[in-house]
């Protein structure tokens, strides 16, 4: 895949095609260099649109509470992620999922919004500071 340097993530030695998204091409891409990851694609994307939904997990992962991918790289066009595998959700999931939402939304700030605006899909979603 010409998204992957091979100097500095292996050789893509396997890539399956995920279903579920309506915006992005989406990737399961199997290296010689570690674990699978997720690669998702869209050239006719926003300008920035990867960067900043790196940016968001980032401040996702950050906050705590919740198991986010780590991203590993992105360009203008793709982003590659941690693959996290499907599972069927545990007994405890719901409020597993609830006790992490809350955790986030624990953190106490003056203002609203974030550095950047983002997208919702290929949407742009302005996030301008607010009190």
């Amino acid at each position: 895949m010409q998204y992957i340097s091979t100097s500095d993530w292996g050789s893509v030695v396997a890539v399956e095609s995920l279903q579920g998204g309506s915006i992005n091409s989406v990737y399961l891409l199997d290296t010689d260099f570690g674990p699978p990851s997720l690669l998702k694609t869209n050239s006719k994307c926003p300008k920035h649109m990867f960067a900043r939904e790196s940016e968001g997990l980032y401040a996702l992962a950050l906050a705590g509470g919740l198991r986010i991918p780590e991203v590993y790289k992105y360009g203008d066009n793709w982003l590659l992620m941690e693959y996290i595998p499907h599972s069927n959700p545990a007994s405890n999931y719901w409020s597993t999922l609830g006790e992490g939402l809350a955790q986030i939304h624990l953190t106490v700030e003056d203002r609203f919004g974030f550095p950047e605006d983002n997208f919702i899909g290929n949407t742009i979603q302005l996030n301008s500071w607010t009190e």
